[in-house]
């Protein structure tokens, strides 16, 4: 670190740092401030050329960069440096930041509670009614719920129809389900969520429908706490989405897992979210897998894929 402060003093025009490979290869988080939980600005590959903005004297430990790119965020010293001696099983791990929501947290007319979320504990099956069955009618009813402090619905409404005496249908049922309630401050807590009831005469075998508006506002929901590092929160709520096939939401739950946000570091549950997330069409969860993959042992590589083919974990 004396070296990039001695060279400050001595140039005056602008210092250029090459961010060294050394056996690792590893890529160089941009964060957005100088702490290691800030926001993730870009992902530098070794190799890369960077402007130094700001030295150590601002912020010990890190300093202000500017990539070819133009983006300007805060490096690690340490690594920065060329830390070229430690190992890729050494080197941090940070994946890509959360993919932004491709929807909106709720449908106009059910505002959700942002970052609690009650977890049903007791359900009863809706009826398929007869006139529906006549019908050949399926798809889903989707239902703005409000959970009390203990548990029980204080109030249901159809948001989404389908009709056929099915919306009715969903609504009784609904009405007598149970929730552990959500949390709030360490404390229980009502809330407002949507619930998706799923009425089905018509699937084929190995048909997987696409991640539903449930799925989308469940991983709206775990952003937005993602972001306000409430990630006990985000992960009940990604999980709820990653469980439903949200790519994204599977992405979320490995990213978690690789570094330890709101869990403990487990690389062989991020492989699996991420092998899934892949699975489900995300490119992004493919490249992350693969530098995952680097970091980790056959045994583990096997281990995860194992637990993959079984599905989403519980």
């Amino acid at each position: 670190m004396g070296l990039l402060l001695l060279a400050a003093a001595f140039y005056a025009g602008p210092i250029t740092l090459n961010l060294a490979c050394g056996s690792a290869k590893v890529s160089f988080p941009l964060l957005s401030g100088p702490k290691s939980k800030a926001l993730i600005a870009a992902m530098l590959p070794c190799g890369q050329q960077v402007t130094v903005l700001e030295d150590e004297s601002g912020h010990p430990g890190w300093l202000k960069v500017r990539a070819k790119t133009g983006a300007t965020g805060y490096l690690d010293a340490a690594l920065a440096a060329g830390a070229s001696g430690v190992t890729l099983a050494q080197a941090p791990l940070y994946l890509p930041p959360f993919p932004p929501p491709a929807g909106p947290p709720s449908t106009p007319d059910c505002r959700t509670t942002p970052g609690v979320i009650p977890q049903p504990v007791y359900r009863v099956e809706p009826r398929y009614s007869e006139a529906a069955r006549v019908a050949r009618q399926q798809g889903s009813v989707t239902l703005c719920v409000t959970t009390g402090e203990d548990g029980t619905v204080r109030d249901a409404r159809v948001v989404r129809h389908l009709g056929y005496g099915l919306d009715e249908s969903a609504l009784d049922a609904v009405r007598q389900w149970r929730f552990r309630p959500a949390q709030k401050d360490g404390k229980p807590a009502a809330a407002v969520v949507l619930i998706e009831v799923g009425f089905n005469l018509l699937a084929k075998a190995g048909e997987r429908p696409e991640a539903s508006e449930i799925a989308v506002s469940q991983y709206h929901e775990g952003y937005n706490a993602a972001i306000a590092r409430d990630y006990r929160a985000a992960l009940n709520s990604f999980k709820l989405a990653a469980a439903r096939g949200h790519a994204d939401g599977q992405f979320a739950m490995g990213k978690m897992y690789a570094e330890g946000l709101g869990v403990p570091k487990d690389y062989v549950l991020a492989h699996v979210w991420l092998n899934l997330a892949a699975g489900n069409g995300s490119d992004l969860a493919a490249a992350a897998r693969d530098e995952l993959s680097r970091r980790m042992t056959p045994q583990q590589i096997a281990e995860a894929q194992a637990i993959a083919r079984k599905g989403p974990p519980q």
